[in-house]
């Protein structure tokens, strides 16, 4: 992972616990884009693309000195979680009381190339998946 003060642009993602298709649910997935799209902003994240799949979620994250991707991957983790749960409080059991698994993947872009790469893949990421309404 970057270390705490590694600056760039970072592919993450993030996975459902259990691997679980939370977000095979058109209306989920909706609902959970719109909330990635409010913490964003809310915590004046810089997210260059985005995209809900059933089982994990593809972000292109800015990482800075002063807020590392590792924290903006917990803001958006842990407060997506929390606001899950408030919504779906019926799924909380069936996924052991957890949203996501541990952790994150991620990889540091470093070219121009790769960026508009990592941003055209993570965009058509659904429509290859054949999911609709994304």
């Amino acid at each position: 992972m970057p270390g705490p003060s590694t600056a760039g642009v970072f592919h993450v993602n993030f996975h459902t616990n259990r691997r679980r298709p939370v977000f095979l649910d058109v209306e989920r997935a909706a609902w959970l884009q719109r909330v990635v799209a409010e913490l964003v902003e809310r915590n004046d994240l810089v997210c260059l693309a985005s995209a809900v799949m059933p089982t994990h979620v593809h972000l292109l994250l800015l990482g800075w000195p002063d807020l590392p991707v590792g924290k903006a991957v917990q803001l958006v983790k842990g407060a997506s979680s929390r606001a899950f749960f408030v919504e779906f409080p019926y799924l909380r059991e069936d996924l052991g009381g957890h949203l996501w698994q541990a952790g994150y993947d991620c990889v540091q872009v470093s070219t121009h190339r790769q960026c508009v790469a990592a941003r055209a893949y993570i965009w058509g990421n659904p429509r290859r998946a054949e999911l609709t309404r994304r």
